[in-house]
C-alpha cells in the first residue's frame, strides 16, 4: 500500500501522490552530518551536535569512508582513553557501510536494520548520499503507518452504510 498511505473505506490508496513523496528521505535526517575522514574525533562531535544527530557520514571528497555514532565515541575513544581533539575520527568510526537506495520501501530498510543490526544507515541517491536514517525514524514511521490504518478500519466499521 506504501508508507503512510490514506486508504479509503473501500480499501483503496486515496491518495497516490502522498505514497510516493513518503519514501525513506522524508523521514531521514536530511542533509546529512558530513565529515572528512580526516577530521578529529572533536569535530565530528560538533558536527554531530550542530546537526542534533547521533551519527555523521565519513567522506573522502563524495566517496563513503565509514560512519561516526555515539557509540563509536563511546566504546572506541572514551573507554579507550583516547584525546577526542587528537583522534582521527577515520581511525575510531565504523567502516565497511552500505548504503540504501531513497527508493527502498521503509518497511524494507527496517528489516535490512534489523538483519544485519544497524542503528544508523546512510541513505543514497544517483550515488550521492542524501541522507541518514536511524532505526528510530523508521520505527516512528511505521508506528504512524499503522495508526493511520487503525484510524480507516475504525472509520470503516463505525460507518453507517449498506448493512450498517
Amino acid at each position: 500500500i506504501g508508507f503512510l498511505a490514506r486508504i479509503n473505506t473501500r480499501g483503496a490508496v486515496e491518495d497516490q501522490e502522498a505514497v510516493r513523496m513518503h519514501n525513506l528521505l522524508s523521514i531521514a535526517d536530511s542533509p546529512p552530518a558530513l565529515v572528512n575522514s580526516e577530521c578529529t574525533v572533536d569535530e565530528a562531535v560538533k558536527a554531530m551536535s550542530e546537526h542534533r544527530v547521533g551519527a555523521a557520514v565519513v567522506v573522502n571528497g563524495d566517496a563513503l569512508q565509514g560512519i561516526f555514532t555515539e557509540r563509536d565515541v563511546m566504546l572506541r575513544v572514551v573507554r579507550e582513553g583516547l584525546d577526542p581533539a587528537k583522534t582521527r575520527v577515520s581511525d575510531v568510526m565504523t567502516t565497511n557501510v552500505e548504503c540504501i537506495n531513497a527508493d527502498v520501501e521503509p518497511a524494507n530498510a527496517l528489516e535490512v536494520m534489523v538483519r544485519r543490526r544497524y542503528r544508523h544507515l546512510p541513505v543514497c541517491d544517483q550515488g550521492k548520499i542524501v541522507g541518514v536514517l536511524s532505526s528510530r525514524h523508521v520505527l516512528r514511521g511505521e508506528v504512524n503507518r499503522l495508526l493511520s490504518e487503525l484510524d480507516s478500519l475504525e472509520a470503516f466499521i463505525m460507518e453507517d452504510g449498506h448493512g450498517g
